[in-house]
């Protein structure tokens, strides 16, 4: 028994040490500079090598001097057969599955290449393109839904493909990762489709998304639900971008109770209020020759207004405090507001005015205020013909003087706009 075991052993030495012989002339020849020559030998020394196959294959089916399919097909499926853990081999061949029209063969090697790394995203994303090829839109559906959970760079992507595909938006949503960010950033893509008429979502689907992300722990900031209002403002949703417009502000912490139960059209008229620049608020645009400002305590009656100082710096032609307001056309409206003025300079002052949305047509101009002025009440009424919202801004024309730089302060407040009663 003694002298079996001391024979067996060196002979499985020998045997060990052959193989190791034969793995690393292989490995030797495989070298890049061998070419496909040294490929071929490597196979020969260690045909077993899964390796060896799987650069062949690519050799095979990449390289245009040595363009064989057939011959590429057989080495990535050896490989793949050799190493069956590997989800590059698996990916590789499924990539010449593709290019040789072999669809269903290559899902198959997709499928296990993601069963083998379920976290890749652009191995979903593949796999789902070719169910995708393969008119399997139910297949590809939850392929995507993984592809963009596991990489959000594919959002676009994956909703222009879904759609051109012949899904839906309601499809899209069915599939999009639940948290606010991922919700926010659908909707934001969905928006950026326009129209129905251009591709875009229907506004139901809009507002189901919208709910979600109002009901969300932390709801859309005014910054970032802006774009959604500015849509339903470009779809001519007016009245429901207003009732977003008052939700939005509540769930940030900001209530107009004038304005949501419709005594005052203008939001913030006061100047009580924060000033957000949402597509509702005051737009108030920025520059070196003036400084806006909400100043506590200096609007009428000791609440707050909003004061402008102008620099003396520029020969204004000044349009920089403004708010869209949503009006229904074919009805009077009244506008009232309070101004205050201190050394303001030139001839030329600065007046209210309210023009039509997207238009030029001016539907009221009030008297400008120049020099030093006490809180003074200004208005008048106006008739909207058509169109659901109007521009209420402060203006100044330039001066045609020579001393025409514009220095001063002015203060705003009490800002209304109300339909007139029959």
């Amino acid at each position: 028994m003694n002298l079996l075991l001391r024979l067996m052993i060196p002979a499985l030495l020998l045997a060990a040490g052959w193989r190791v012989f034969h793995r690393l002339e292989a490995e030797e020849t495989s070298r890049p500079e061998e070419g496909l020559q040294g490929l071929e030998r490597a196979i020969r020394w260690d045909p077993t090598a899964p390796r060896h196959h799987f650069l062949m294959g690519m050799a095979l089916r990449d390289l245009p001097q040595f363009h064989d399919p057939a011959r590429a097909r057989e080495h990535l499926e050896r490989a793949a057969g050799l190493n069956p853990y590997s989800w590059r081999y698996r990916l590789e061949l499924a990539r010449l599955y593709e290019l040789t029209g072999r669809v269903e063969e290559a899902a198959g090697a997709l499928e296990k290449a993601v069963e083998l790394n379920p976290r890749s995203g652009p191995y979903r994303w593949r796999l789902a393109n070719v169910y995708l090829r393969n008119d399997s839109l139910t297949r590809a559906l939850p392929e995507l839904g993984a592809a963009i959970e596991a990489d959000r760079s594919l959002f676009q992507p994956a909703l222009d493909l879904l759609l051109k595909a012949g899904g839906s938006f309601e499809q899209a949503g069915a599939i999009w990762p639940a948290d606010r960010d991922a919700r926010l950033q659908l909707l934001r893509l969905a928006c950026a489709k326009g129209d129905p008429a251009q591709g875009g979502a229907p506004l139901a689907f809009l507002r189901e998304q919208w709910r979600r992300l109002e009901e969300a722990p932390e709801p859309p900031t005014v910054q970032e639900g802006a774009f959604y209002l500015e849509h339903l403002l470009r779809r001519k949703a007016f009245a429901q971008a207003r009732q977003r417009w008052i939700e939005l502000a509540r769930r940030n912490g900001i209530e107009d109770p004038s304005f949501r139960a419709g005594r005052n059209l203008v939001w913030n008229g006061d100047f009580e209020r924060p000033l957000t620049q949402g597509p509702l608020d005051w737009r108030l645009a920025s520059s070196t020759a003036y400084s806006i400002e909400l100043a506590e305590g200096e609007g009428f009656q000791g609440s707050t207004a909003l004061r402008i100082d102008f620099k003396g710096l520029e020969n204004l032609n000044f349009s920089g405090v403004g708010q869209q307001v949503v009006v229904e056309p074919g009805l009077e409206y009244e506008l009232g507001f309070r101004l205050r003025s201190e050394d303001l300079t030139s001839e030329q002052g600065i007046y209210l005015e309210v023009v039509e949305a997207g238009g030029s047509r001016r539907l009221l101009e009030t008297e400008p205020v120049l020099g030093t002025t006490s809180w003074t009440a200004y208005g008048g009424e106006l008739y909207v013909s058509e169109g659901s919202t109007v521009w209420i801004r402060l203006r100044r024309k330039p001066s045609q003087r020579i001393d025409n730089l514009l220095r001063g302060r002015l203060w705003l407040d009490d800002v209304r706009l109300v339909a007139c009663t029959p």
